[in-house]
């Protein structure tokens, strides 16, 4: 037996309102991925990953959001000054860059994608 959950909003005991989790805020995807970009580790709404070249990962998703004006973070496993950031250009896809200021490096990504599927 299978059973479907689905709701817009979870409130408080007393039915007040909500407790900061509605559909348009919870994440839509998450990822743990390898160094080299060849492993998802841990993934939620995540079909695939490619390794696009040193230091720069794609992780593309399993439902396209509804615009490209998501939000997400990407967090770095690294010792030392390397710079992450995201590209959120397309409805289907994120783009993870792991940058030393000089050249880009292989790191483990810790991805968060939020926004309207």
């Amino acid at each position: 037996m299978t059973s479907v959950l689905n709701v817009d909003t979870i409130a408080d005991k007393a039915g007040t309102g909500p407790v900061g989790l509605t559909k348009q805020i919870a994440p839509k995807a998450t990822a743990n991925t390898n160094n080299t970009g060849t492993t998802i580790n841990e993934s939620f709404g995540v079909t695939s990953l490619t390794d696009s070249a040193t230091g720069q990962q794609r992780l593309n998703l399993t439902n396209s959001m509804s615009n490209v004006n998501w939000t997400g973070s990407l967090a770095l496993r690294s010792v030392g000054s390397t710079n992450a950031f995201l590209d959120t250009g397309t409805s289907s896809r994120a783009d993870g860059y792991s940058y030393t200021g000089s050249a880009y490096s292989d790191n483990y990504m810790l991805w968060q994608i939020n926004g309207d599927l």
